[in-house]
């Protein structure tokens, strides 16, 4: 991890504008599109989070800014039901020791990026959520 101990050292705002658009690019391998989604999803909750609570300095402690669990995150931003769903779908793997149902959003980042199967109509739901939380930071940002 990288040592960065003033928030205000990431340009997490340019970064989740940057990954976003990967979801838009076509040929892009659906597994590279999600975990750039994913990561833009990311960087934007933790934007907004830094920008809730006026932090500067990045929390040493292993909490939200060192985690993959979005719904956790996002849950922390208190958003109301009509802005979006602040739990996001069980994962459901289909490896080749058998079928494995995971809890968190951080578990799909890494079946895509270790190139595990997702049951397809499970990672479509994964994705809805994905740009469903990608338009309410999009809605928060114009806000601020």
């Amino acid at each position: 991890m990288i040592p960065i101990k003033n928030c205000q050292d990431f340009d997490l705002i340019s970064a989740w504008k940057m990954h976003r658009k990967a979801d838009r690019l076509h040929g892009l391998p659906s597994a590279s599109a999600n975990i750039l989604l994913f990561y833009a999803v990311e960087c934007g909750l933790k934007h907004l989070l830094l920008k809730e609570r006026a932090l500067r300095a990045c929390p040493d402690s292993r909490n939200l800014f060192h985690s993959h669990d979005l719904a956790k995150i996002l849950r922390a931003l208190s958003p109301s039901a009509a802005e979006v769903n602040a739990s996001s779908p069980d994962l459901h793997l289909e490896l080749g020791s058998g079928k494995m149902r995971h809890q968190t959003s951080g578990d799909a980042h890494s079946a895509w990026r270790y190139g595990l199967s997702i049951q397809e109509e499970n990672e479509k739901q994964i994705v809805e959520w994905l740009r469903q939380v990608n338009r309410f930071i999009a809605n928060k940002w114009k806000q601020q």
